[in-house]
């Protein structure tokens, strides 16, 4: 569940820490992290949601 923000978060601190293509002043990397996992569980969750109600209205 965690393998997605963790992969893309290494990316992103490896592209700051490394190249010049991402200069961060009040952000860190595990504001990052929190952000996207959050981003992926309410998107999840309003998944289950939607699909619960389509298998209501179809049966």
């Amino acid at each position: 569940m965690l393998s997605f923000p963790t992969i893309m978060t290494i990316i992103e601190v490896f592209l700051e820490k490394r190249t010049e293509l991402i200069k961060y002043i009040n952000w860190t990397w595990y504001m990052s992290f929190i952000t996207i996992t959050i981003t992926l569980l309410l998107s999840y969750w309003y998944y289950l949601w939607f699909f619960k109600k389509i298998k209501k209205m179809n049966a």
